[in-house]
């Protein structure tokens, strides 16, 4: 393959990697989305879920933040009085 066609050919690689990766999770979504319309699920349990996990998410993020507290708490108490 030649300097010219390399050339050409490695922007067109570059762009095309993030273009995949949008029509796959797309592809994905849609599958998701096909195998709960099969299981019954209905809009109900998954507006629940989605309730559930944003409750989930805020209780990673309460937690973490309590832990960097704690962590903060614990280094001044180490600190030797001056």
């Amino acid at each position: 393959m030649d300097k010219q066609a390399l050339a050409i050919f490695i922007p067109i690689l570059i762009f095309s990697i993030p273009v995949l990766g949008i029509i796959f999770s797309g592809l994905a979504k849609l599958a998701r989305i096909k195998a709960e319309a099969q299981k019954g699920v209905g809009g109900e349990a998954m507006d629940r879920i989605a309730e559930l996990e944003q409750q989930m998410h805020d209780l990673q993020r309460q937690l973490t933040e309590t832990q960097e507290r704690l962590d903060f708490a614990e280094r001044v108490l180490a600190k030797p009085k001056s």
